[in-house]
C-alpha cells in the first residue's frame, strides 16, 4: 500500500490481483479495478506528488511484471505492463522523488535495478548486484542521506537473516559544491495539516526545505511554511458505483527534473559496505558501475556451500548410526551362534 503526497487516497494491491485506491475519510474504493494477473504478491507506489502508481506483480505465466498507472484513468496500465523477468520473488518498488528515479529490489535475490522516470517510461539505468539473497530493503528519508558525498539514496537489507548491509548510490561528481539539481527541496518530516484538519477534508503537501542548508556543520532546520489548503471534495458515493474517475487535487509546481538539469541521465554509482566475517559491516568499498554494477566479492564459502556440508555431515552421521546398530546385531548373532557350537560340542563329549 502507498498513499499519495497529501495523504489523501490510499493505492493497495491484493491477492484477489485487484488495485484499489482508496478515500479513507469515506472508509471505502474509489476505484476498484484489475491489477496484475499472477496469483502471487503484487506492491504499489506512489510517485511522489504526481498522479501516477507504479505497481510491481506477476503475469499468468510468473513472469516478474513492472507498471505505470494513471488515477485519472486507471483502467489499464499505461503503455502495458513491462516484463521484467521469471525469478520467483517479490520485487519491492521504492520511489526517489529528488531524481524520479525507481528503484526495485528482489525479494530472495541480491539485485536492485533502478529506472529513471521520463515521459510516462521507465528507462533502466543500471543495477546493483549481489551474491548475497535479500529478506527485506528499506531507504532512508532524503534528509538522511551524505549531501557531500552527493548520495542520492541508502537503503538497507537484510542478509539471510544474519546481518544488515547498508548500501549507498551515489552520482559521481567533481564539483565540491551542493549538487541542486539532484537535490530538490525535500519533506522536512513534520506534517502540514493536524489530525483535526484533516478528518476536516483538508487536504496539504507536507512542508519542505532545501538540502542545502546540510551542506554547512552549523545548520539550523529552519522553520517550514505550510503548503496551502485544499478542501476535500469527495469522490465516492455509497449509493452509487465504483467509478475509475477520481478528482485531480491541484498540485504544486514539480521540481525541475533530473534529465534537464543535465544534458544525460547519470547512472549512481552503488557503494556497499561489505561484512566482515563477524556481523560487524566492513568499510565501505566503492563499486564503479560500468552496463551494470556488480557487489564486491564476498566470502570464500556461501551459505548454500556450509548448507551442502552440513547436509553431508548429518548424512554420514545417520549412516555411521545405522551401521553400528548393524554391527551390534551381528556381535548378537556370532554370540549366539558361539554358545550353540559350544552346546553341540558338550554333546558329542
Amino acid at each position: 500500500m502507498s498513499f499519495n503526497a497529501d495523504g489523501s487516497i490510499l493505492a493497495t494491491t491484493n491477492r484477489d490481483k485487484k488495485l484499489r485506491l482508496w478515500d479513507l475519510r469515506q472508509q471505502a474504493p474509489v476505484y476498484e479495478g484489475a491489477g496484475h494477473a499472477g496469483a502471487k504478491n503484487s506492491r504499489a507506489v506512489w510517485l511522489g506528488d504526481l498522479d501516477r502508481i507504479a505497481t510491481t506483480g506477476f503475469s499468468k505465466m510468473s513472469d516478474r511484471q513492472l507498471g505505470l498507472w494513471d488515477i485519472r484513468n486507471p483502467g489499464e496500465p499505461i503503455g502495458g505492463f513491462q516484463l521484467l523477468d521469471s525469478m520467483s520473488g517479490v520485487c519491492m518498488p521504492f520511489w526517489d522523488d529528488g531524481t524520479k528515479c525507481l528503484y526495485l529490489a528482489g525479494k530472495g535475490d541480491g539485485n536492485i535495478r533502478y529506472y529513471e522516470y521520463s515521459n510516462d517510461d521507465f528507462v533502466f539505468l543500471s543495477e546493483y548486484k549481489s551474491s548475497d539473497p535479500q529478506r527485506g530493503v528499506a531507504f532512508v528519508p532524503k534528509r538522511g542521506v551524505d549531501v557531500k558525498e552527493n548520495e542520492v539514496m541508502r537503503g538497507y537489507k537484510t542478509v539471510n537473516d544474519l546481518y544488515i548491509e547498508p548500501i549507498s548510490f551515489i552520482v559521481p561528481r567533481r564539483a565540491e559544491t551542493f549538487q541542486d539539481d539532484i537535490y530538490p527541496d525535500t519533506q522536512s518530516g513534520k506534517p502540514g495539516l493536524t489530525g483535526d484538519e484533516w478528518f476536516g477534508g483538508k487536504n496539504a503537501l507536507p512542508p519542505t526545505f532545501s538540502l542545502g542548508t546540510l551542506y554547512s556543520d552549523d545548520y539550523v532546520p529552519p522553520e517550514p511554511s505550510a503548503a496551502p489548503l485544499v478542501k476535500h471534495e469527495p469522490v465516492f458515493s455509497p449509493t452509487t458505483p465504483v467509478t475509475p474517475v477520481i478528482a485531480k487535487e491541484p498540485e504544486p509546481p514539480a521540481p525541475e527534473p533530473v534529465a534537464e538539469a543535465t544534458p544525460e541521465p547519470e547512472t549512481p554509482t552503488v557503494v556497499v559496505e561489505a561484512p566482515k566475517e563477524t556481523p560487524t559491516p566492513a568499510p565501505i568499498v566503492t563499486i564503479s558501475p560500468p552496463e551494470s554494477t556488480s557487489a564486491p566479492a564476498g566470502p570464500t564459502v556461501s551459505v548454500q556451500d556450509l548448507n551442502g556440508v552440513l547436509s553431508s555431515l548429518q548424512l554420514l552421521h545417520h549412516n555411521l548410526a545405522a551401521q553400528s546398530r548393524t554391527i551390534a546385531q551381528q556381535q548378537d548373532i556370532c554370540s549366539k551362534l558361539i554358545k550353540e557350537v559350544e552346546a553341540l560340542k558338550a554333546k558329542t563329549k
